[in-house]
């Protein structure tokens, strides 16, 4: 028969403290993949040997579209699909009673929000240069269009022209400035 006296000590909640983080997409759905082993920043003050933590989303929460919360701990989200903001996860863990030999106490639980920013990758604009022909000594004059479906304004600029040919950026318009023959 064993017998034990005294005080037993409470149950401690763990702590945890997830660094908030800032992703960048890259329109790669193998680079826009992001994934954390939460269990690294989680401990368990008064765990006997390897803390025993469950991992779970805080009630009335809910992960953002492609991520998947396990019980151990591993976070993995495809973020190629959501648009750019911020998202903030509701993530709590959760212990076992850390002296198994004795009448069990309540789990404890430590709670964290974290923020996560996504950031879109720019997606390069588009320019828009037809076939250009033009008869034998007259002028040849032409605009180009460019678009960027970021809907940024787009600058225009132009290098390594032969000296026989302009380019105005204002107006996005290419000037023959001398008949060549």
């Amino acid at each position: 028969i064993a017998l034990q006296v005294g005080d037993i000590p409470p149950n401690l909640p763990p702590t945890l403290a997830i660094p908030n983080e800032t992703l960048t997409q890259t329109n790669d759905p193998q680079k826009d993949v992001f994934e954390k082993d939460f269990a690294l920043f989680a401990k368990d003050p008064d765990a006997q040997g390897a803390p025993q933590l469950t991992f779970s989303i805080i009630p009335g929460t809910t992960l953002p579209s492609g991520a998947t919360l396990a019980a151990n701990g591993t976070f993995k989200w495809d973020y190629s699909k959501v648009k750019p903001g911020v998202y903030v996860l509701g993530i709590q863990v959760t212990d076992t009673d850390p002296f198994p030999n004795r009448q069990p106490l309540l789990p404890q639980t430590a709670k964290q929000l974290v923020t996560y920013t996504i950031n879109n990758l720019p997606d390069p604009p588009t320019i828009n240069v037809s076939d250009q022909t033009v008869e034998e000594g007259k002028t040849l004059t032409f605009k180009t269009t460019a678009s960027d479906p970021d809907l940024t304004t787009v600058a225009f600029s132009a290098k390594g022209l032969p000296p026989w040919l302009t380019f105005n950026p204002a107006t996005f318009a290419f000037d023959q400035i001398a008949n060549i023959s």
